[in-house]
């Protein structure tokens, strides 16, 4: 070509420009000339680089052959970057140089180059060139624009701006001002409707009279950035998805989480289908199975469905069409900028000039719904038969959602799947399906109802391993556009994430309801055998999790119980299992009738025997590293002579009311928890309580029952206590205390508390002596035992409680200490009990045939259905228990 040259021998030129009019080459002269450094002009239009300077500057055309020229290799001496952003060798460019002293930049030759590259730039550029003059009518503009723009016109009635006015201020304050602006995102209407967008990158300079200085009008460049702003866009979609859904291990909790990212920004509306043995936390029907599946809709947000009545107490179509407008609090996007960047990603939509001004919302925003709850059930409710509308709990969906009817209407609905349409059709082949409903009324092929004004329905499988969780339903309706191929494959990666997290919480939900089981079968169920004495009621409140928590009544021998408490640390299957072990051992060993302080040390020794096994695991086991401790309080109550004797282990001290009186901290001893490193020694206190006195224990001191316990007193119903502090437990104060400062556990940890009133022993059902401790006292004690049965038992019964009365009595006669106590306790069983002050344990032995003792505690094992010794500070208690006959 006549016209081309190579690149000038020595500096070489300041710049060089491709043939958009962007920087590609920046010679450190040109830093000092322009004052910008090479990272600031490359890649940047030239007209802004170059603005700088009001020197008179020569434009060439030429042609780079991939050479590094010597003002380039100054630029890049000690950086060992090439300051370039590229070219091939053989393309061609623009050479930007300093004109000549004498030049002034208006000779003929100089003339022709401007007016060479003006005809360049506004017939051949690929980006927009528009000038307007101080009025903002348009000069001139490239014709590469699809819709022309009439020279004389204002910019305004010539390009569809979707904010004029502010696109005017802008460009008034850039001929005010001469700051250019750079590289804006503007949004612009690609038809007359106004209903598609497109986005353009506009830079908008100030332009004078080189003579004079005169402000001639500005120079528009704009670039049509809508489907890399629109990559962007579902980019940053399917990044806001990652990072919303699966935050929670609730699977309806998941799924809305996954409508309210998608609506209505990247569809109008949005409906995700869970199949019901995933909501129970069990395994996805098998793809192509026999039987139809059956789906329960977990989440719906957008457009509300026209043929259904909003339900009480849920928002008018109106307000859920207000409430989509707002963003969502974690950083949601304007709904109109997403819609109109989906619009603006249609093939073949109309080229228009760019605004002036900044945008401050668009593609690079996101599709992100904005967190609008649907029309007839709010997000994060579910819908009763009736219509009513109930929060979706944390414990699951189980049992809170409404019976199957034929079709999935509202959130929590069920329906059964047909063998037809784009639904079946996903969950057989686990592939995303398009589904035209212009014309096919208000249902689909498969008998789902649709928003109105439904066009177009994608249906993306929550595909997990060869199997379907559900189904996501995506609904474009009204001025949308059907969706890309982008936005399908985009849909599809989201899915996926998606029926991970569903996977993780369908995971939790059957680990919950295994730990939930295994927990339901090892606390205490109905008791045949009521303690006497004692008035028994009690309160658990279950984790999300499941946990380690139990209570515990356990009659012992004639008018004693004990009461027990406990937490195992951790949640889940293995909290509950350890929680079993734990619970067997203390059981094991109140029947052995020791105090409750030796009672915990002894439990104590089991937990870290468990602790050490746990440590024992193969290293991969990560239960190993799991700590293994116990909180536990433990008390024990003696009808017949009112005291009891409280120990605890890290638990809470327990309160206590006498008889009509208000609750108070009983102030027993805080021992270490069990399992723990704490050498400490355990400590108990024993307290007389009265007929009508209240004593409530709590696991976990985290469970402050201060609030509750002081609208209490003792003559309340130990039921209603319970039922006050499981209240407050679930935050729920339900008049008594505040639940938003003292729910109890409210980390989401178990919370167990029982209550027990002393109740008085019927008169006729137990009697005590005081015996000498002689030699007549054994026949004295058989006497009275004999006079007081008849006529309370049976003969045989009789006979045989003598005969224990018998030696019990002569066995603390010849081998105890004074005082000698005889009672007898007529309950569901007769228990015989003989106290004396030696601490000295009887041992039951084998006589041999020439022994002339040793025999008596055998006799009263053969007659007693159990026997045992309970000891005490004061001695012991020899007991015996057999039927009544």
């Amino acid at each position: 070509m006549a016209q081309e040259r190579r690149a000038p021998a020595g500096e070489g030129p300041l710049l060089i420009m491709d043939g958009a009019g962007t920087v590609c080459r920046w010679s450190a002269r040109a830093e000092r000339v322009f004052g910008r450094s090479r990272a600031e002009a490359v890649g940047r239009p030239a007209v802004w680089a170059t603005s700088t300077c009001d020197a008179a500057l020569r434009v060439r055309p030429y042609v780079d052959d991939g050479a590094r020229w010597p003002a380039e290799a100054e630029a890049t001496s000690g950086t060992g970057e090439a300051g370039e952003t590229g070219g091939a060798a053989g393309a061609l460019c623009w050479t930007v140089e300093l004109a000549e002293a004498g030049e002034g930049g208006d000779g003929p030759e100089e003339r022709a180059w401007d007016a060479a590259v003006l005809d360049a730039l506004f017939g051949q550029s690929p980006v927009g060139l528009h000038i307007l003059d101080t009025d903002l009518r348009v000069v001139r503009a490239d014709s590469g624009t699809a819709r022309s723009a009439p020279a004389g016109r204002r910019f305004d009635e010539v390009y569809r701006l979707a904010d004029p006015a502010g696109q005017e201020a802008a460009a008034r304050r850039i001929l005010a001002t001469g700051v250019p602006a750079v590289e804006r995102t503007v949004r612009v209407f690609a038809d007359p409707q106004r209903t598609r967008e497109r986005l353009y990158a506009v830079s908008c300079f100030r332009l004078h009279d080189r003579a004079d200085g005169r402000v001639l009008g500005l120079a528009v460049v704009a670039v049509d950035r809508t489907e890399r702003e629109r990559a962007k866009a579902l980019a940053d979609l399917l990044a806001t998805a990652r990072d919303r859904v699966g935050r929670s291990l609730d699977t309806v909790a998941t799924c809305q989480d996954l409508a309210q990212t998608l609506a209505p920004g990247f569809a109008d509306r949005v409906e995700v289908e869970i199949a019901d043995t995933v909501v129970h936390g069990a395994q996805p029907p098998v793809p192509g199975g026999a039987q139809a599946p059956l789906l329960r809709c977990a989440a719906a947000v957008g457009t509300p469905l026209h043929d259904r009545a909003p339900a009480r107490g849920a928002p008018s179509a109106g307000a859920a069409g207000a409430a989509a407008a707002e963003p969502a609090e974690d950083g949601g996007a304007d709904t109109a900028a997403g819609k109109a960047a989906r619009a603006g990603a249609s093939e073949g939509s109309e080229a228009d000039a760019g605004s002036l001004s900044d945008a401050g919302a668009g593609p690079a925003a996101g599709y992100g719904g904005a967190g609008a709850g649907d029309a007839a059930a709010g997000v994060g409710a579910v819908t009763d038969e009736e219509g009513a509308v109930t929060p979706a709990g944390a414990g699951g969906v189980s049992g809170a959602w409404p019976a199957a009817r034929p079709c999935g209407e509202r959130a929590g609905e069920a329906r059964v799947l047909r063998r037809a349409g784009p639904e079946a059709r996903a969950l057989d082949d686990l592939q995303p399906h398009l589904a035209d409903l212009r014309g096919s009324g208000s249902r689909t092929e498969g008998g789902k109802p649709v928003p109105p004004g439904t066009h177009t329905l994608l249906v993306v499988p929550l595909a997990l391993r060869g199997g379907a969780l559900g189904l996501l339903h995506l609904y474009r309706t009204g001025a949308s556009e059907p969706f890309t191929r982008d936005e399908v494959a985009t849909a599809v990666e989201i899915a996926a994430h998606a029926a991970l997290a569903v996977d993780n919480a369908r995971r939790y939900a059957h680990e919950r309801a295994l730990a939930a089981t295994v927990q339901r079968r090892l606390l205490p169920q109905r008791a045949d055998d009521p303690p006497l004495g004692v008035r028994t009621a009690h309160a658990y409140r279950p984790g999300p999790a499941g946990g380690g928590a139990w209570y515990d009544v356990i009659p012992l021998s004639g008018a004693c119980s004990a009461f027990v408490v406990g937490e195992v640390a951790g949640d889940g299957i293995h909290a509950a299992t350890a929680m079993g072990q734990v619970r067997t051992a203390v059981r094991a060993f109140a029947t052995l009738g020791i105090e409750p302080d030796e009672l915990l040390a002894r439990v104590d020794e089991v937990v870290a025997q468990l602790a050490a096994e746990r440590r024992a695991l193969p290293a991969h086991d990560p239960l190993r590293a799991e700590p293994l401790t116990v909180a536990c309080v433990y008390a024990v109550h003696d009808a017949g002579d009112g005291l009891c004797t409280v120990a605890r282990g890290g638990g809470a001290d327990p309160w206590l009311a006498a008889p009509g009186g208000p609750f108070a901290p009983l102030g027993a001893p805080e021992g270490p928890v069990l399992g723990d490193l704490d050498i400490a020694p355990f400590a108990s206190l024993t307290v007389e309580l009265a007929e009508g006195s209240a004593l409530v224990l709590s696991a976990s001191p985290a469970a402050r029952v201060r609030p509750v316990l002081g609208s209490f007193t003792a003559s309340d119903s130990v039921r209603a206590i319970c039922e006050a502090l499981a209240r407050d437990a679930r935050g729920d104060s339900g008049g008594h205390g505040n639940s938003g400062e003292n729910a109890a556990d409210g980390d989401g940890s178990d919370a167990v508390f029982l209550a027990a009133e002393t109740t008085a022993l019927p008169a006729d059902t137990t009697v005590s002596w005081r015996l000498d401790p002689d030699e007549q006292a054994p026949a004295r004690a058989r006497s009275l035992a004999v006079d007081w049965l008849a006529g309370r038992v049976g003969g045989e019964a009789a006979f045989g409680a003598e005969l224990v009365v018998s030696e019990l009595v002569t066995n603390a006669v010849r081998y105890g200490v004074p005082p000698l106590t005889l009672r007898l306790i007529l309950g569901r069983v007769l228990t015989v009990e003989v106290k004396d002050a030696s601490p000295t344990t009887p041992h039951l032995r084998h006589a041999r045939t020439h022994d002339e003792g040793g025999r008596g505690l055998f006799i009263i094992a053969q007659l007693a259905d159990r026997w045992g010794t309970r000891r005490t500070p004061q001695g012991k208690t020899i007991w015996a228990e057999m039927s009544r006959g």
